[in-house]
């Protein structure tokens, strides 16, 4: 049998260190990085940061696992992200300065991603949750996806 593990594949800004600590309280081995997944794999059982737009690779290593997209509404997700560039006292980076090119950008990426990972699972409904981090219980739906696996 595969090993589990827990990809958590949604953007930044969508609860990615909420559910690294949610993760974490529950006992697994998870990081909160930015190094490609691929390169720290076998280090960890979950990983809850980083650009995942080569989650089929994932799944292609350990298929018995789970997928977490998290999500959250794109206004909300839109203005985080920016609000990012105010903890760098607005110095420029992949956040700032506001621009129409970038926030259209974002939201092509974000757009594109999700309908790959929906398409991608569609087979397999039982390996991917999707999550909004800002509905009610967004901790409990996670805790009931990954304690239905074990």
């Amino acid at each position: 049998m595969n090993i589990l593990k827990i990809f958590v594949i949604g953007f930044n800004k969508t609860g990615t260190t909420s559910i690294y600590k949610l993760l974490k309280m529950l006992k697994y081995n998870v990081t909160h990085s930015t190094i490609p997944v691929l390169d720290i794999i076998d280090k960890y059982d979950a990983f809850t940061d980083g650009v995942h737009t080569n989650f089929k690779e994932y799944y292609k290593k350990y298929p018995n696992s789970l997928f977490i997209l998290n999500t959250r509404p794109l206004k909300n997700w839109l203005i985080s992200r920016y609000k990012h560039g105010r903890m760098r006292n607005f110095i420029k980076s992949w956040c700032w300065p506001v621009d129409d090119s970038k926030t259209l950008k974002w939201i092509n990426e974000r757009h594109n991603h999700h309908l790959n990972v929906l398409q991608f699972f569609k087979d397999k409904p039982k390996q991917l949750l999707v999550v909004n981090i800002e509905e009610n219980n967004w901790e409990n739906k996670i805790y009931e996806f990954i304690k239905q696996k074990i």
